[in-house]
């Protein structure tokens, strides 16, 4: 599976690393390694088309701090664009419920609301 990962100038290389993977058309099997840090991942279904996407293929997901491996499976056609949150800045996106997603996967809908709304206004 194809990773890359980008910097950010400036204060928000601090907070946040920015990194993108896609399965290439196979069914592949992922360990997410505990690492300290979250993540926000915005997944994409069958996204062969950029300018035009189809948000009901759209998927926005929180990722708790990890204390074991965890295993996933990800389809043919997934693209994935992630934000891997620093342990410093957990709290500022993931307010008090961090505790609640250890070893999970979720929704990011289901514990703000709010921040689930302005990704996807932002990729709209």
């Amino acid at each position: 599976m194809p990773y890359k990962e980008y910097g950010i100038n400036g204060i928000a290389n601090e907070a946040v690393v920015i990194w993108k993977a896609d399965s290439q058309n196979e069914t592949l099997q992922n360990t997410i390694l505990p690492d300290s840090c979250a993540d926000i991942i915005i997944k994409f279904k069958d996204l062969n088309d950029t300018e035009n996407i189809d948000f009901n293929h759209v998927s926005i997901l929180a990722v708790g701090l990890m204390t074991k491996p965890k295993k996933t499976l990800i389809s043919p056609d997934d693209y994935y664009l992630g934000i891997r949150i620093k342990p410093s800045f957990i709290f500022d996106f993931f307010e008090n419920s961090i505790h609640e997603i250890t070893n999970q996967i979720i929704p990011l809908n289901n514990i703000n609301k709010q921040l689930s709304n302005i990704i996807l206004s932002t990729i709209d």
